[in-house]
């Protein structure tokens, strides 16, 4: 995983998901946005950032991974 940082800084997300630049820019405090990522504030339900709003908006799907095996959740 890479720190959302990326993600608020990338062409090609600001190209195809302008969504994502817009809550990156508002998201967490500039040494937060270099050590978190987007999956990690997602999973621990961050109050600070808007991930999960995000990723509502967006339809996202995540692939979760536990004891019972693998499985793709819509949040």
């Amino acid at each position: 995983m890479k720190p959302y940082i990326q993600l608020e800084n990338s062409k090609v997300v600001h190209e195809k998901i302008p969504l994502i630049k817009e809550v990156s820019g508002w998201s967490g405090h500039l040494y937060l946005k270099k050590r978190e990522t987007m999956v990690g504030s997602l999973c621990h339900a961050d109050p600070s950032g808007d991930w999960d709003a995000c990723f509502l908006a967006l339809r996202g799907k995540a692939r979760v991974m536990g004891d019972k095996g693998e499985r793709t959740q819509r949040i």
